[in-house]
């Protein structure tokens, strides 16, 4: 008989699975053999027939485990070549309960759509179903914040091109009005009114090319931020739902999780030549123009 978690009635000790272990006959109180013997009774015979006499502890019932969905989203192996950016294990019937994964938009299954997404895919798939019930715009803060490295991060390399060429352009029409400021303020004692008194100084005709200049370069790069902010999740709306379609029209796509994660999801690398380029292309150009 299993003695775990079993203890002598008697002695109060721990009974293993080698003690020489007996049982009341009436009762079923475990007693060590030793014990028993010296009492020559079980030890709560006095308790017998009263509420307070010895029960056996019902065994435990292991609980049943908790479904889980055969679509376990974001759960990849070596095999699947997941990367350590794709290392996310979410069981997804449980991240919203809102959420049915069986309903569809634009005729594909949400639990499609969220295995191309991968990354923060509730967010996203509440957006699309704001769009598909006729919504224009939203916001996102994250491709207001960085535009084109956003679009690479999402994979929509066309838009992300023409962002960062967007971008640069904005960042190098304002340098030569960036240098003349360096320039006054390495000629200043640091003070706001010295380095406004320069400015006052030097403005003159010659100088209203590169002032305009930085402002236009300033106002391009306020109306790329502000677009990709108000429609970028639309803009990844049309691209997640063509790219579906697409493959779907391909023979040798399987829409297995794991190969839509890979079609789709998010490309980090990219994201990061993209976040240099902005750094390092303005100052390469910088060098010829000044």
């Amino acid at each position: 008989m299993n003695n775990a978690d079993k203890q002598c009635v008697f002695c109060n000790a721990y009974l293993f699975e080698d003690d020489d272990v007996v049982y009341c006959p009436e009762c079923g109180a475990p007693h060590h053999r030793e014990c028993y013997f010296k009492t020559g009774q079980c030890a709560l015979q006095s308790k017998h027939g009263t509420d307070e006499q010895y029960k056996k502890p019902e065994p435990k019932l292991q609980e049943p485990e908790e479904p889980v969905s055969d679509y376990k989203v974001f759960e990849q192996n070596e095999e699947q070549g997941d990367t350590p950016f794709t290392r996310i294990n979410i069981n997804m019937p449980n991240i919203d309960p809102s959420i049915n994964l069986d309903d569809t938009i634009n005729s594909f299954t949400i639990r499609d759509v969220m295995s191309f997404i991968f990354v923060n895919p509730i967010r996203y798939i509440k957006k699309f179903l704001d769009f598909s019930k006729g919504a224009k715009v939203s916001w996102n803060w994250l491709a207001f914040l960085f535009p084109a490295p956003w679009l690479f991060l999402r994979k929509q390399y066309k838009s992300g091109f023409l962002a960062l060429i967007v971008c640069v352009a904005s960042t190098v029409l304002s340098i030569p009005f960036s240098a003349e400021l360096n320039d006054m303020m390495a000629n200043s004692d640091g003070s706001y009114y010295t380095l406004l008194n320069n400015m006052m100084l030097s403005f003159d005709l010659s100088s209203i090319p590169v002032f305009l200049s930085a402002m236009l370069g300033t106002l391009i790069d306020a109306a790329v931020r502000i677009l990709c902010g108000l429609f970028g999740d639309k803009l990844y709306y049309s691209h997640v739902f063509g790219k579906l379609k697409t493959l779907k029209e391909r023979e040798d796509f399987e829409f297995s999780a794991a190969q839509l994660r890979q079609a789709g999801g998010v490309n980090m690398w990219a994201a990061l030549g993209c976040m240099i380029a902005l750094q390092y292309i303005p100052v390469i150009i910088s060098m010829f123009i000044l």
